[in-house]
């Protein structure tokens, strides 16, 4: 039996759903999600996305509110929100959403 989590598997395997055995071993054990404040969350990954994007907003400013019209737009499917600027959607989409929530069954939150 594989048991995942020791650091030699996950050296030598690249942790995915695609994994043998990795769904069905998810499914036989308790799956927790530690979730900051989705709040908190949201105005961080603004700050991520402005360090990371420091180079093209030099001498602009996109404010909170403009970061937030452009993810709601991202979100209703254009793709052409944040054209031109690293967007990472793993940083800024909702964590159930990252972690996959309704595939992994995962019922137990807590909040950090």
């Amino acid at each position: 039996r594989t048991v995942w989590g020791q650091p030699s598997s996950w050296m030598k395997k690249r942790w995915s759903m695609r994994t043998p055995g990795l769904k069905d071993e998810l499914k036989a054990r308790d799956r927790v999600v530690i979730a900051r404040n989705p709040y908190i969350r949201f105005l961080s990954s603004y700050l991520d996305w402005r360090h990371r994007n420091s180079k093209q907003l030099r001498g602009k400013n996109m404010s909170f509110d403009a970061f937030a019209y452009e993810y709601a737009k991202r979100r209703a499917g254009d793709k052409m929100a944040f054209h031109g600027f690293k967007f990472l959607a793993s940083h800024v989409y909702p964590i159930s959403e990252v972690c996959r929530v309704q595939t992994l069954s995962i019922r137990t939150f807590l909040r950090k």
